[in-house]
Order: structure tokens, then C-alpha cells, then sequence
């Protein structure tokens, strides 16, 4: 149970380090997406054959229910009440080689008929996003599929997938982590230890966190009255 609980705590710590940071192409090259997550995009009117479709879309997250499907991260709408999901962010994009840009792929979408007569297929959108410095967030450029197929090409554009500059986590960033990541671990550990064991205490070690504010004072106090004697 303990090891179950440690797991989880590390995993939920993690998370937070989003799959579109740190992106890495065979060359090296490194892309960061991070800053587009979190937020819906929107394209108007975009010909895809002999139609015109507005979208939805997300970079590496999901915009929630599109169509029959609960969640999508690229949602297609041709009318107030018409819209199709073209697939959902499942798996971490892949950066292409001398700085071209990212892919990404969404799978798991609504269920479409290549042709009269075959069986549903789920449909997939596979998106090349391209550097470009112009594009602060994110700009959507074309979405095509063949009337055949159930894969949407999707082209898009954005300062965010050009190579990424920055130097890798400093000391700081690396030690705050670990530093959140033991104090999770401990603390949800110790609670699970003191409840298996029938203790009376929740806490790992209660009674030092209960005094800690008054040694912290006292702490606080002796240096003050240091100072102000040298002073």
C-alpha cells in the first residue's frame, strides 16, 4: 500500500511537467510548446475540398466535448449544432530535424466512413506545426483529407516551433523539484504509516510541525537581539 501511495505521489508530481516541454528532434534540435497549453485556438472558414469549416483546437491538452465525442482537441464545425471531432492529443509530439518544426498526431476521433460501405474508422489528425517568428501564439493554415481517407493533414504555424534557445533546468529548478517531491512523498507516506499502525498522530512526526512556528520565532528572536547588541 505504502509503495502504491509513493508511486502515485511521484507520478502526480510530475505531471505537471508538460509531455510539450522539451521537445527533441534526431538532430538535437529542441522545441518547446509548453506555453500554448492550457489555451483554446479558433480558425474561421477554413476550405477543406469543397466545404469551409471553423475549429477548435488545443495544443497538447483537450477542449472537452465536440460532436458525440467527449473530449477532442480539434474540433471541426460547419454549423451551430454541426461539428465533428478530428481526434484528441494522446501522445507527445515529435520535433522535426533542422528546425523545421513539430508533429503531433491526434488519434481517437469521431468515427467516419472512408467509403459507402466500409466499417467506421476513427478519424486522425496528423499536424506539422512550422517555425514562424510572426506568430506569437499559434496560427491554424489549412486542414485537408482526401475523401477517401479518415487522416486529416493539418498545417500550422507559430513562434513556439522554432528551435527553443534556452539552457537546460539550473540547480534551482532541479533542487525545488526534488525538494517538492520528498516533501510529498513524506508527508503521504507518513500519514498512510500512522493510520496503518493505529497512531494517534496524522502527521509524520506531528509534534515537531506543531512546534515549528514557535522555534522558527525563537529562531527569529535570537538573531534580532544579536543584531541589535553589535548594533
Amino acid at each position: 500500500m505504502i509503495k502504491q501511495l509513493l508511486i502515485f505521489s511521484l507520478v502526480i508530481c510530475f505531471t505537471f511537467a508538460a509531455s510539450c516541454k522539451g521537445i527533441k528532434a534526431t538532430d538535437g534540435t529542441t522545441y518547446d510548446l509548453s506555453k500554448l497549453a492550457g489555451t483554446t485556438y479558433s480558425a474561421k472558414k477554413l476550405p477543406d475540398g469543397l466545404n469551409s469549416y471553423d475549429y477548435d483546437f488545443r495544443i497538447c491538452d483537450d477542449i472537452g466535448k465536440c460532436g458525440d465525442m467527449d473530449t477532442s482537441s480539434l474540433c471541426q464545425k460547419w454549423s451551430e449544432d454541426g461539428q465533428a471531432s478530428l481526434g484528441k492529443f494522446t501522445d507527445g509530439p515529435t520535433g522535426l530535424a533542422n528546425g523545421a518544426g513539430v508533429s503531433i498526431t491526434y488519434t481517437d476521433g469521431e468515427p467516419l466512413s472512408p467509403s459507402r460501405g466500409q466499417p467506421k474508422v476513427p478519424r486522425t489528425a496528423v499536424w506539422t506545426i512550422n517555425c514562424d517568428q510572426s506568430v506569437k501564439t499559434i496560427e491554424l493554415v489549412t486542414v485537408n483529407h482526401a475523401p477517401d481517407s479518415t487522416e486529416y493533414k493539418v498545417e500550422a504555424k507559430s513562434m513556439h516551433a522554432c528551435p527553443h534557445k534556452g539552457g537546460s533546468s539550473s540547480g534551482g529548478t532541479i533542487f525545488l523539484i526534488l525538494l517538492i517531491v520528498v516533501a510529498v512523498v513524506y508527508f503521504a507516506g507518513g500519514i498512510v504509516f500512522n493510520k496503518v499502525r493505529g497512531n494517534d498522530e496524522i502527521l509524520p512526526h506531528q509534534e515537531l510541525w506543531v512546534g515549528l512556528p514557535g522555534l522558527v520565532k525563537d529562531g527569529v528572536g535570537f538573531i534580532t537581539s544579536k543584531t541589535c547588541m553589535r548594533s
